[in-house]
């Protein structure tokens, strides 16, 4: 696709049609890098939320293990 042979869409800045195909072309590819920027920002924030939640359930259950063995050995102490 040829950007000369695109028609601009009224009222629309950086969006053009494709007169073969019409669909609608967006050319303003410093918001493009910015859109794929944010995508990578958000994917990589959602990464970090999902180990932290995994280290949160493994300490958690560290904790209760914990918990078990110092009821167990005051259990035995105290007979």
């Amino acid at each position: 696709m040829h950007r000369s042979s695109l028609k601009p869409v009224e009222g629309r800045k950086n969006m053009y049609r494709d007169p073969k195909t019409k669909a609608i072309v967006y050319t303003d590819q410093d918001e493009y890098n910015n859109y794929i920027e944010r995508r990578k920002s958000r994917i990589e924030r959602d990464k970090l939320v999902e180990d932290t939640a995994k280290e949160l359930q493994q300490v958690k259950s560290e904790i209760s293990e914990i918990k078990d063995l110092l009821l167990k050995l005051t259990s035995s102490i105290n007979t």
